[in-house]
């Protein structure tokens, strides 16, 4: 068996130049078999260190598929090539598969944004209005709510959801009675943050998607935004920007973020028109508001790998990272 750091740069590869995608159990999916031409019929699994189609039942070891695919003649050409790729790390998870993500019930206590009857509704109200700019009666009808008993007291509840079913959902305090966010882990609803889109149904209809790590930036740029939870994106949440149809994305992560933005956008910019938004310093899209952020992003140009990889050298070079 390979060592792991060779099998980071087989995946960082295959990923890369040949589109490959993370299916299910360990198994990568190709958009084209190399030998027959289907589409997604052409399977990988790294961890097995094999291949298969499923229709023409063409097998190579994923080693000799790079060094066919690139005319290399020996192992030392193929790790020096390799050494030019940069990002996904390989990971085997607990993988979901798309149909088996599971529908979930709201927390106990829930009460529609929309009920203001009583002094959480109020308080919850006001904090999204006042304190982030947001209207809370256009996110009363997304389905947020709050919650007035239990462990999510005090929490404003943002719902998750997938062609109208609920698959997950998180609280964001609003009376500091706790820590900021909650995120239900995977054992306690069936799925966990890395394997869910905050707004994944725009991927079906817009062309160009923003992606932010926060809600609350979501929500502040409109019905293309996508959220991932954090500055990580994980391996299953690429796979779902990269089978989407999206032509274009505009990765706006905090700038605390700005070095993860770059990396995320090496990995998509073969297949996607990429944009790298660098806020400025201590800012984030809910707290500069729909207007400002609109001038940064409209002044950033799309940019090629060799550009944003020059842009990572740079940022290496100032931070030394």
């Amino acid at each position: 068996m390979y060592q792991k750091n060779i099998i980071n740069k087989f995946n960082q590869y295959f990923h890369q130049k040949m589109g490959m995608y993370d299916y299910t159990r360990g198994w990568g999916k190709f958009p084209v078999c190399p030998n027959c031409g289907r589409e997604d019929k052409f399977g990988i699994h790294l961890g097995d260190n094999r291949t298969n189609c499923f229709v023409c039942g063409y097998q190579i070891k994923p080693i000799d598929l790079i060094m066919a695919k690139e005319g290399l003649e020996t192992k030392v050409e193929l790790w020096s090539y390799l050494k030019a790729f940069e990002g996904l790390e390989y990971l085997e998870p607990k993988r979901i598969d798309r149909k088996e993500i599971p529908t979930i019930a709201l927390p106990e206590s829930f009460h529609s944004l929309s009920n203001t009857s009583n002094q959480f509704g109020k308080a919850a109200y006001n904090y999204l209005k006042n304190k982030r700019g947001l209207n809370p009666e256009v996110l009363a009808k997304r389905g947020y709510g709050y919650c007035t008993e239990g462990k999510l007291l005090g929490y404003i509840i943002i719902p998750f959801y997938q062609r109208n079913r609920l698959i997950y959902y998180i609280g964001r305090t609003f009376l500091d009675l706790g820590v900021k966010f909650y995120n239900p882990e995977e054992s306690e609803i069936g799925i966990g943050k890395s394997h869910i889109l905050y707004n994944i149904d725009s991927l079906a209809l817009y062309d160009d998607i923003y992606l932010v790590e926060s809600v609350m930036n979501a929500e502040t740029l409109g019905e293309e935004a996508i959220v991932t939870l954090g500055k990580f994106v994980s391996n299953y949440q690429l796979g779902l920007i990269l089978r989407s149809e999206i032509k274009s994305l505009t990765i706006i992560l905090d700038p605390d973020a700005y070095d993860k933005s770059l990396q995320l956008g090496l990995k998509l910019t073969p297949y996607k028109k990429i944009r790298i938004v660098n806020l400025p310093e201590g800012e984030d899209v809910n707290s500069l508001g729909y207007e400002e952020t609109k001038k940064i992003i409209d002044k950033t140009n799309f940019m090629n790998y060799r550009q944003i990889w020059n842009l990572k050298e740079e940022y290496g070079r100032k931070h030394h990272v």
